[in-house]
């Protein structure tokens, strides 16, 4: 139940964020938009996904099993980001700057929804536990 609202939370995340990005390229800087600065939410967001249910699989487990999947999981991300970062100014150097500004704006985005999402995980699996504790 709570993967199909994060999902659903996500993919709204990923349209406002995606016609935000569109948008003030197209009005503001038509000549520096690329077509890949809208897909940068669609990224974010599967990552996002998956990581939100790699971790409510292991949510029950010991603290040192989860921590170890959520670093994994953001290592894996931020990795994957940093790679994709360095390819891309390998190959188009003259959009640095642009790029850079709407990929860093966009991961921070998802990384705040990841974080409160992951509060939010815990402070529910927190509430089952003392109603179940008080029964």
């Amino acid at each position: 139940m709570l993967l199909k609202q994060f999902v659903i939370k996500t993919l709204l995340l990923v349209f406002i964020t995606s016609a935000i990005c569109f948008a003030v390229f197209q009005f503001f800087f038509p000549h520096k938009f690329l077509l890949l600065y809208p897909l940068f939410p669609i990224f974010f967001g599967i990552i996002n996904i998956f990581i939100f249910h790699s971790l409510s699989l292991v949510k029950e487990s010991s603290l040192s099993k989860f921590s170890t999947r959520y670093l994994l999981c953001t290592t894996v991300k931020l990795l994957s980001s940093l790679a994709f970062i360095v390819v891309f100014l390998f190959i188009n150097k003259e959009e640095v700057i642009p790029f850079l500004a709407t990929f860093l704006s966009v991961y921070f985005i998802f990384l705040f929804q990841e974080i409160t999402s992951i509060l939010n995980l815990f402070k529910k699996n927190d509430k089952s536990e003392t109603t179940h504790a008080k029964t």
